[in-house]
């Protein structure tokens, strides 16, 4: 898997391509952009474009502390429909989110690739 080179404050911009369920040329192409922190500078992180389909359980609504948490944690929650980009980290507990940046879509978006990125 190639490793992609990018410069603090730099902007990510990827174009994916869309398919309809079953078939196999893309019907649309929709642009992300996503600008990466400058804290960020001497790290090694994963660039990963995902449908909210393929994320929608990542999400943890299983600890809330009260119902206000629980509303606030389904309002960050991806919907099916989402397309997301996001900068992040593994953990045991899942991925830590540093930076996302989504669409959102009139169908259910599903799939999901990540790039290991080095930031210097």
């Amino acid at each position: 898997m190639s490793r992609l080179r990018v410069r603090p404050g730099a902007t990510i911009r990827v174009r994916v391509p869309l398919l309809r369920y079953r078939q196999s040329a893309p019907f649309r192409t929709q642009t992300l952009r996503l600008t990466v922190p400058r804290r960020l500078s001497g790290s090694t992180v994963r660039l990963g474009v995902f449908g909210g389909a393929s994320i929608q359980d990542e999400t943890n609504v299983f600890g809330a502390t009260s119902f206000n948490n629980l509303l606030r944690r389904m309002r960050r929650t991806e919907s099916r429909n989402d397309l997301v980009l996001r900068l992040q980290r593994a953990g045991d507990a899942g991925p830590t989110v540093l930076k996302k940046t989504e669409r959102t879509l009139s169908d259910v978006v599903g799939g999901r690739r990540t790039v290991p990125v080095t930031v210097r």
